[in-house]
């Protein structure tokens, strides 16, 4: 990792991001409180939300990253969270909801540029 395994405190005011952490773990901040967590967990980070992370050596996952606007007609029967979400999750529920095969098909689909390709990443993320 580029950064020493570090990611210093930031923001990304347009961007609803989800983090999967696969494999590791680490130290989240979400603005100002720290909260250890262990592969696998999912951790849903809203724009206004100042985040960072201290992640062990060898953690190894996704990063997807939404825009505002497309995430928020994505969820538009849900309200965008407005705090940091961790989600520890179930290694088991992982298989079998093929979470880290959607992160992957999303990554394939994002970079394919296929016809149709805004249909597919949509029904994409909704799978999610």
């Amino acid at each position: 990792m580029p950064h020493g395994w570090h990611i210093a405190p930031h923001r990304h005011p347009g961007l609803l991001q989800l983090l999967l952490a696969e494999q590791g773990g680490g130290r989240a901040q979400f603005d100002g409180q720290e909260r250890d967590f262990a592969a696998p967990a999912l951790l849903l980070l809203p724009p206004a939300v100042i985040h960072g992370f201290t992640f062990q050596p060898g953690t190894d996952g996704w990063v997807l990253s939404l825009a505002l606007p497309w995430a928020a007609e994505l969820l538009a029967e849900d309200t965008l969270p407005e705090a940091a979400l961790l989600l520890p999750l179930e290694p088991a529920a992982l298989v079998a909801h093929r979470v880290p095969q959607r992160f992957a098909e999303l990554a394939e689909e994002f970079t394919a540029h296929r016809p149709g390709r805004s249909a597919a990443l949509a029904a994409q993320l909704r799978l999610l």
